[in-house]
This record gives structure tokens, C-alpha cells and sequence, in this order.
């Protein structure tokens, strides 16, 4: 017989184990709901039986042996493009919860990196620190001095 450890439970009641059931589910719940996205092409690509992938390949005239593991969003836009057309041809659409829309198949290429953008605002904020720091110099040097207290 179980015994319960009251002093285990969380504030809603639950058990470590009722909780990680808990979490478990809202975490199939998020990635269900986020993979409704296009996020979802690497995921349902890699889901797909190695035979399919064969056959998706063949058609599309790419090597196999760097497709069966790899996925679709690092590829470039022509190898993705010729997957997605062999999808089509195939009927495999049903596959990718996102069907075949170009749209999510293509996303819109990004142009700086996020590293850049990143480097960019971290350069931006350390600008602005030296201008402060100059400015209160320059008020402290034009300043004539003062009493301690005034």
C-alpha cells in the first residue's frame, strides 16, 4: 500500500509523479500546438518511414543517405523545393501537417543573423554608456567646485 507524503504535494495537490504527468501533457499540448506552425516540417520530415523518405528522394533526384537524418530547414531553397514537389507527386501531403504551402515550406530567408543583431544591440548599449559617462564628465569639469553638501 502507497503511503502519500502529505508534505510532498504542491500547492495544487499534486504528487511529484501527478505532477510530472502534469507537465508531460502540457508539453505534448504546447509542441501539438506549436507544431501546427511551420516549425512542425523538421519534426513531421523526421517522422516520415525511411521507405517514403526513399521514395520522396528518388523523385526528387537528392541523395538519400544525407536526407534520411537531415532536416528540411537546413537545406536550400532548391532541395526544398524539389522534396516538396515530390511530395506532391507522391500524395504524401497528408505527411506534413502543413501540407505543402509554400509558405511554410519556404519561410522567408532571414538576412542578419541573430548573433548580429544580438552583437549589434550589445554594441548600441555600450555607445550609450560612454556618452553618459562623457556627459557627466564634462558636467563635473565645467562645474566650478562646491561645498561638500551643496
Amino acid at each position: 500500500m502507497n503511503t502519500i507524503d502529505h508534505e510532498q504535494r504542491n500547492l495544487a495537490g499534486l504528487t511529484p509523479d501527478e505532477q510530472v504527468a502534469m507537465n508531460t501533457a502540457g508539453c505534448l499540448l504546447l509542441r501539438e500546438l506549436f507544431g501546427k506552425t511551420s516549425s512542425s516540417l523538421d519534426t513531421d520530415w523526421l517522422a516520415i518511414s525511411t521507405a517514403k523518405k526513399v521514395a520522396i528522394c528518388t523523385i526528387a533526384r537528392q541523395p538519400r543517405g544525407e536526407l534520411m537524418t537531415a532536416t528540411l530547414s537546413a537545406l536550400p531553397h532548391e532541395k526544398r523545393e524539389a522534396i516538396r514537389s515530390a511530395v506532391k507527386e507522391l500524395g504524401f501531403q497528408s505527411l506534413f501537417r502543413c501540407g505543402c504551402d509554400e509558405k511554410r515550406w519556404h519561410p522567408a530567408p532571414t538576412t542578419r543573423s541573430t548573433r548580429d543583431i544580438e552583437q549589434e544591440k550589445k554594441e548600441r548599449a555600450a555607445r550609450l554608456r560612454m556618452k553618459r559617462v562623457v556627459i557627466a564628465a564634462s558636467q563635473m569639469t565645467q562645474s566650478r567646485p562646491r561645498p561638500i553638501g551643496q
